[in-house]
């Protein structure tokens, strides 16, 4: 007896999907080549299909260059001859230093009581105070001017000697007043 498929068979309600992906490459980036073949197969309506692949390869360590440049720091201080008194002061901002390199090229700094960093190739460098200083205010005069030895890079106990790549040093350039004067 044959029994008709519509009385006995039921009619099967799941989905089933097949997902297949194939990839090789890194994007425009020929490093880390990789390839993935992926298959998934799924019965049932709750579940998924697997199409996302994941791979992740190291990161290449790349050194830094090395450092071309050295760094100074110039501070600029007024300050008024120690044991006198002195009116207000000039500020540091009035005064204009500058900085000669290895090469011979001279970087204008203007003065600041909290530093200015200045870029340097490595070797030999100087720092020079404006030879005519501005005038101060009333009741003081100009005395002189000290950098310390940061300021330059002529042997020790006078300067630092050269500058060396990444290396950070500071100059403290001090001008000082008298208040001396008598106010008429």
């Amino acid at each position: 007896m044959i029994i008709p498929i519509s009385e006995n068979a039921f009619a099967y309600e799941k989905n089933q999907a097949t997902s297949q992906a194939s990839d090789c490459g890194n994007g425009q980036e020929p490093e880390n080549i990789g390839c993935q073949n992926m298959g998934s197969s799924i019965q049932g309506d709750e579940n998924a299909v697997n199409i996302i692949g994941q791979q992740s390869f190291p990161t290449r360590t790349v050194k830094p260059p090395p450092e071309e440049t050295a760094t100074l720091i110039v501070i600029k201080k007024v300050a008024c001859v120690p044991g006198e008194e002195c009116s207000p002061l000039p500020a540091a901002t009035e005064f204009m230093l500058s900085v000669t390199d290895d090469n011979g090229d001279e970087i204008p700094v203007e003065g600041s009581s909290t530093g200015t960093e200045v870029p340097l190739p490595p070797g030999d460098y100087d720092v020079f105070d404006d030879p005519s200083p501005p005038p101060g205010p009333a009741g003081t005069e100009f005395v002189g001017f000290t950098g310390d030895e940061g300021c330059s890079s002529d042997p020790p106990p006078t300067g630092s000697g050269p500058i060396e790549a990444g290396e950070e040093r500071i100059c403290i350039v001090t001008n000082f007043y008298s208040g001396s004067i008598a106010i008429p």
